[in-house]
């Protein structure tokens, strides 16, 4: 599992994976700081995640915050600690 302390400048230094013959690959880097906080690195763009595990079941739960290029680290926080509580309910953190 990849993980780093998330910082504007560690976000922007992310590197987007390359598209392989065997598909469209995703790259998950996790906060240290936040449990189930992370970035998805897909072929085009970076992505701010909540992902955890359903409860009772064997199947991951995510939530899409938005694109790094247009949100600040810090406004995504404020919305992942606004989405947490109600996102609970569904899941269990790792």
């Amino acid at each position: 599992m990849n993980k780093k302390r998330f910082t504007e400048s560690v976000i922007s230094r992310l590197k987007l994976p390359e598209k392989t013959k065997n598909g469209w690959p995703q790259v998950f880097i996790w906060d240290t700081n936040t449990s189930g906080f992370g970035v998805r690195l897909t072929t085009t763009k970076k992505t701010y995640i909540i992902q955890g595990r359903v409860k009772d079941a064997d199947a991951d739960c995510r939530y899409t915050i938005g694109d790094c290029s247009k949100i600040p680290l810090a406004k995504a926080r404020i919305s992942m600690n606004s989405i947490m509580p109600g996102f609970v309910n569904c899941a269990r953190w790792a």
